[in-house]
């Protein structure tokens, strides 16, 4: 997931979103991902959380801390804390 690999909306809410929604499909093979999947509950591991954080710092350039997914822990609440932190 990076600013390339978006559409031209990747800063929007509808381009987070939808990259979030990527980025939690690869790294929870086999869920059903939704933007209210709950990121752990869903089978995400610490690891996997690691590697989503540094994905959403590639892409946006927003640095979260791991303590950050445990409370945004979907792809719609991560993308409002995203959006939070670029304004």
């Amino acid at each position: 997931m990076t600013r390339d690999e978006t559409d031209d909306d990747s800063g929007s809410r509808e381009g987070i979103l939808a990259a979030l929604l990527e980025t939690f499909s690869r790294l929870l093979p086999g869920a059903k991902v939704t933007p209210n999947t709950h990121f752990f509950d869903a089978g995400g591991t610490s690891l996997d959380g690691v590697k989503l954080l540094a994905a959403v710092k590639r892409s946006w350039g927003v640095s979260l801390r791991l303590r950050d997914l445990v409370t945004a822990p979907s792809p719609g609440s991560l993308t409002d804390l995203i959006l939070v932190r670029l304004s």
